[in-house]
């Protein structure tokens, strides 16, 4: 069945159920219930993702799996899965410190100007205070 054969097939690739099914546009949730959704939009997309499967593998359970027999081709697609997700969540991962450090600069550029501000305040009062102790001669 081909459900059988999805299974082989994620468990050669090295990844996970649900990562192979967003893979292919499905949903997480997609692996829990292969068999209900298997139409040719779902094998049109494995076959586009991993290209090296065999069509007639998949639908008729016939032949080799990989329609070349080259185990660096299914690592190469899946360390490049691999590394895009990867990417992804590094890439959301600095996206979110990004947003935080500037919330963080804007903070402390508020902080700094008002300091800033009382500390002129403070000179002009203190100016003030030095004029009047200064005896005037006259």
């Amino acid at each position: 069945m081909i459900k059988e054969r999805i299974y082989l097939l994620i468990k050669e690739l090295g990844i996970s159920a649900r990562a192979f099914g967003k893979s292919i546009g499905q949903s997480e949730s997609w692996a829990k219930n292969i068999g209900k959704g298997i139409g040719t939009d779902v094998v049109t997309n494995i076959l586009l993702e991993y290209p090296q499967v065999s069509l007639t593998w998949l639908v008729n359970g016939e032949g080799e799996m990989f329609t070349r027999n080259d185990i660096n081709t299914v690592a190469d697609n899946t360390t490049v899965h691999y590394l895009n997700n990867n990417y992804k969540e590094l890439y959301e991962e600095v996206r979110k410190d990004n947003k935080d450090l500037r919330e963080e600069n804007k903070r402390l550029r508020e902080s700094l100007l008002e300091e800033m501000q009382k500390n002129q305040s403070l000179i002009i009062e203190n100016s003030q205070l030095k004029a009047k102790s200064v005896p005037q001669n006259s």
